[in-house]
């Protein structure tokens, strides 16, 4: 559930699809790791382990947005540049709050009742993993296939829906007989063949007639 609300979350946020389905793709990998870490230490699924299982989704989205935000926002069109650009701006400041994050997780192992021992647990698998993926995997996945441009904004679905109207109009008219195309030489001598009648804004009629295409239109003012 809390994935499935992440998605539209992070596509507004990052205001692109594909930015926001491949954090989206990180944040499931966190959890099924943290999930697979609940039998592996010998736990059961029980009151403490189902309250910390809550908090999962919404720990580990922290570094996969901050990296996903700072890819969006950064001044170069191709990914490799905006990966680049997105670690050097972000990264410093991931790498701290992780180091802080697990050294405070680090100390509650140290406590004396249960739900501290799984807590601490918790958390320091939680964000373990949250940054290993978002500075590794998540790095990878832009660099190789991250959006360039404006390519999966909204902007860039705007256009293609713009486009695909436009061609829809073109259909229609050409089936009921409508062709919206400019009109070529011969069919521009054929306009200027025959009597046109122009009306000035003061209200002075003029008649501009061709005699042939070789000729110049003479005018008549009445």
């Amino acid at each position: 559930m809390g994935i499935c609300l992440a998605l539209p979350v992070l596509v507004l946020a990052t205001q692109n699809i594909i930015i926001g389905s491949l954090a989206t793709l990180v944040i499931a990998c966190i959890t099924i790791c943290v999930i697979g870490v609940i039998p592996l230490v010998g736990w059961k699924l029980g009151v403490l382990v189902s309250v910390n299982l809550c908090l999962v989704v919404g720990l580990s989205v922290d570094y996969v947005v901050h990296f996903a935000e700072a890819y969006h926002m950064s001044v170069y069109t191709d990914r490799l540049n905006r990966t680049r650009d997105m670690l050097e701006t972000t990264g410093m400041s991931v790498v701290s709050g992780a180091i802080t994050t697990l050294g405070a997780s680090f100390f509650m192992y140290f406590g004396n009742t249960q739900f501290f021992f799984q807590f601490a647990a918790f958390i320091f698998s939680t964000i373990g993993f949250s940054f290993l993926f978002s500075i590794v995997f998540l790095s990878t996945f832009l660099a190789l296939c991250g959006p360039e441009n404006d390519t999966g904004s909204f902007k860039w679905l705007l256009n293609i829906i713009c486009k695909n109207n436009k061609r829809k109009d073109s259909k229609v008219h050409a089936s009921n007989g409508i062709v919206n195309e400019r009109p070529t030489s011969q069919t521009v001598d054929e306009i200027f063949s025959t009597p046109n009648i122009m009306i000035n804004t003061d209200g002075a009629s003029y008649i501009n007639s061709q005699l042939d295409t070789n000729e110049s239109s003479s005018i008549t003012k009445f």
